[in-house]
């Protein structure tokens, strides 16, 4: 005879662990609800999002324990169950006028939510509390959920998107070379090389850059791998340490003084001539037979170079390539990706300005969490923030690229270089764009831009 049984149950029968040492203490289920509400708002309104946008887990259950006098009492599954009874009834949110609004609205979009949950049922509350430790207790020496190692989780989302990472390509290049970790104590830790990738100064010293989210070296590939071998070695061993390389400055210290020793030993690392051009680090095609090579009299025909910003004559430039799903903004970004920005100077830097708050606004009205005081929605710029704060957390830009938007903020709260600039366009008659400053303008947005609308959504 099994001990669980599974059985579709009503969200509102569902009652939550008023145990659970996770979630706070109060004997009451209204109060629970608006407790866990209130302690975990960012997260239940995240798992209502995805819920709605994608439905219930199919692979998990909620694990509740049902009474000998028949409450369904939920041990695994509590901030899922409070997102759905959020859904269900938003009306029971207190004191959280915007939030109670953000559930209205995914009420709306999913047609009420879904009213009823497959549950896995036990009898025994042991039992039910033994599962429930399984997932949350890490392996308990193997029989657990593990969580995946930073190296998997890398794989896993370059095998989703198919989209390179930069960090998996130096640590394959590190095993290769090491023969699998041959004569190391440890695999380096991922981490530890994202880290060290980041340090412009280290990639400056080492004679690469990161483009594309691939490693392009400026430096003889003979010396590039020798020396990353020896870094790779030196991580592995435990000669590097976190804090070896805590900072930039660390890190360029920790090289300098493994420089001096290595000529000491009459060995030579970090000492390559920087190339002119920077070449991928691996190709990503397979290797041309002869039969397929262009004939001598026909060389093959050399990719145009991407204009610079000053030879441009476009606004957005012709090769950014953008997914847009909103029409009217879809074509404003077309407009201006083919008007001569010279010959248009006011209608593009105008058409700028509206483009950024459309689609800022587009972004917010379709991630309900990203959330902005009514008192600061008229401001631009703390839009700008709100987004760019929630697509750092969504792993869409990355903390230099959200730093450098932050960095033009001014002193003043209230104001920012950018949007500043572009209020000044539409509202100051005495304010004449030039193309060179919007173009500029748009080189500094274009990454954070193309990370809002990098589902086309």
């Amino acid at each position: 005879m099994t001990d669980v049984r599974y059985k579709s149950i009503n969200v509102t029968k569902l009652r939550l662990d008023l145990n659970n040492p996770r979630y706070p203490k109060t004997g009451d289920q209204t109060e629970a609800f608006n407790q866990m509400i209130k302690s975990r708002k960012s997260e239940i309104l995240k798992i209502a999002r995805d819920i709605v946008d994608h439905g219930l887990n199919g692979s998990t259950f909620p694990i509740v324990y049902q009474t000998p006098g028949g409450e369904c009492i939920v041990k695994d599954g509590n901030r899922r169950v409070t997102a759905l009874k959020a859904i269900w009834n938003p009306s029971n949110i207190k004191g959280d006028d915007g939030l109670k609004r953000q559930f209205e609205i995914l009420k709306q979009k999913s047609d009420g939510g879904p009213d009823k949950v497959l549950c896995a049922i036990y009898l025994d509350e042991g039992k039910a509390d033994h599962w429930t430790e399984h997932n949350h207790l890490g392996s308990i020496g193997g029989i657990g959920k593990q969580e995946w190692e930073p190296e998997m989780k890398k794989r896993y989302r370059m095998y989703r998107t198919g989209m390179p990472d930069a960090t998996m390509e130096m640590y394959d290049l590190g095993v290769m070379e090491m023969n699998d970790f041959e004569g190391l104590k440890t695999a380096p830790h991922i981490t530890t090389i994202e880290r060290l990738i980041g340090f412009k100064s280290f990639r400056e010293e080492l004679g690469f850059d990161v483009i594309d989210r691939r490693i392009h070296i400026k430096v003889p590939r003979e010396d590039f791998v020798r020396d990353w071998k020896f870094i790779f070695e030196q991580l592995g061993n435990k000669d590097i340490n976190v804090d070896t390389v805590k900072t930039s400055d660390k890190t360029i210290k920790w090289m300098k003084e493994a420089k001096e020793k290595a000529e000491a030993r009459g060995k030579e690392i970090f000492s390559s001539i920087k190339a002119a051009e920077s070449i991928p680090l691996t190709v990503n095609r397979p290797v041309e037979t002869v039969e397929d090579a262009p004939e001598p009299d026909k060389p093959p025909t050399k990719p145009q170079p991407m204009p610079t910003t000053q030879r441009r004559n476009t606004l957005i430039p012709k090769f950014c390539n953008m997914s847009i799903g909103q029409t009217r903004i879809n074509n404003l970004y077309s407009e201006l990706k083919s008007a001569n920005v010279s010959n248009l100077v006011n209608m593009s830097a105008i058409s700028l300005r509206v483009f950024l708050e459309l689609s800022l606004d587009h972004y917010m009205s379709n991630n309900p969490d990203v959330l902005v005081s009514e008192g600061k929605k008229a401001y631009l710029n703390h839009r700008l923030q709100a987004v760019s704060d929630d697509l750092l957390l969504r792993g869409r830009i990355s903390k230099n690229a959200h730093d450098a938007l932050r960095k033009a903020c001014t002193a003043d709260a209230y104001h920012m270089e950018i949007t500043t600039e572009l209020h000044q366009y539409v509202h100051n008659p005495f304010m004449n764009p030039d193309t060179r400053s919007i173009k500029d303008l748009w080189d500094n947005l274009e990454h954070f831009i193309k990370a809002i609308w990098s589902n086309g959504q």
